[in-house]
């Protein structure tokens, strides 16, 4: 049994990982709760009414019986918290992304290095049920050599028509304390799941612009990158235009593989048909969470390991000054 504290029991809380640790009651126990409003305060209170509530994260990092901080915390203040958790020994499970530069991240893991604590960053879509499926169909040829992917993604995060479940309402989303507005908050889902499926990126040519300035400086971008092999990838995002039709599309010499939520498809390049294939959905935070707490018990590295971790926040920095140089901009 793993005895755990919450930082920030809100609406990420609310709608994913309450459910979840509450199933799991037999193999995580939440022992106490910081919450800075009293509304969060009271529902942490009825959710878990043994735990200790405390208004100050400090007291909770310091509370004896806390092994683990899940950090569910605003962007800006993920990095502090992993930082205070890792300098008390604690394991401190972090809400992605994990800080808002790479410097910030590579200090925490030069951190975990001296801590008794083990640093990991939830990442569900590494967790995906099609993710296996799709690299092994990549893998045994089924579409040929992979040449190139589209990944288009619309969505629309706003105070004011929010389609995504309340997340466009939370203030801290609102003038972001982080680089790349939704793109960064949202799209490193998108950027952890392609480096997943293709591996590292080796450079990155974007072009973006805000059309609403109070999320951030970008909320409507068009980027390409370059995979191993040469694969040249095509991302199409918007935080601002609604639902507009999402795809991802792989391309090979021999055919294309169409990957939905739930859905594998393989297209043929001669007449457009596609061919269902059949896989087993499962939860991806589920799985996540089940895996997460079966490698803290276990010493074993974390799906989304600190390379992956580090390798992602760096192409979000080249994005960045790609953004800004007009020109395309390698790796660090």
């Amino acid at each position: 049994m793993i005895h755990s504290g919450i930082i920030g029991p809100g609406l990420i809380w609310e709608k994913t990982h309450r459910r979840i640790l509450s199933e799991l009651h037999d193999e995580i126990h939440v022992a106490a709760v910081a919450a800075r409003s009293r509304e969060n305060q009271k529902r942490a209170r009825q959710a878990y009414p043994d735990a200790t509530i405390y208004s100050d994260a400090r007291k909770l990092i310091e509370d004896p019986e806390v092994e683990a901080v899940i950090i569910l915390t605003p962007i800006n203040l993920n990095a502090s918290f992993a930082r205070a958790a890792l300098e008390a020994g604690k394991h401190a499970i972090v809400e992605k992304p994990l800080a808002r530069s790479l410097a910030e991240a590579q200090e925490l893991y030069r951190l975990e290095e001296q801590s008794p604590g083990t640093l990991i960053v939830l990442e569900q879509f590494l967790y995906k049920a099609l993710l296996p499926e799709t690299r092994t169909l990549l893998k045994e040829g089924e579409i040929g050599t992979p040449v190139s992917f589209e990944r288009v993604l619309h969505g629309r995060i706003s105070a004011d028509g929010d389609q995504t479940g309340g997340y466009g309402q939370t203030d801290w989303r609102q003038n972001p304390d982080y680089p790349l507005g939704t793109f960064f908050d949202g799209g490193i889902h998108e950027v952890a799941l392609l480096q997943e499926l293709f591996g590292p990126p080796r450079e990155v040519f974007a072009r973006g612009r805000s059309l609403r300035p109070d999320f951030g400086e970008v909320d409507l971008l068009t980027l390409s990158a370059v995979y191993p092999g040469d694969i040249q990838g095509t991302i199409v995002y918007s935080g601002c235009l609604g639902k507009l039709g999402d795809h991802f599309v792989i391309h090979g010499t021999r055919g294309a593989l169409v990957v939905r939520d739930r859905e594998l498809h393989i297209r043929s390049p001669l007449d457009g048909t596609e061919s269902l294939l059949p896989f087993s959905w499962h939860c991806e935070n589920t799985t996540m969470w089940k895996e997460i707490l079966g490698n803290l018990r276990e010493g074993t590295p974390p799906r989304y390991t600190r390379e992956k971790v580090l390798q992602d926040l760096a192409f979000m920095e080249a994005l960045g000054r790609s953004l800004s140089s007009g020109a395309s901009e390698p790796l660090a």
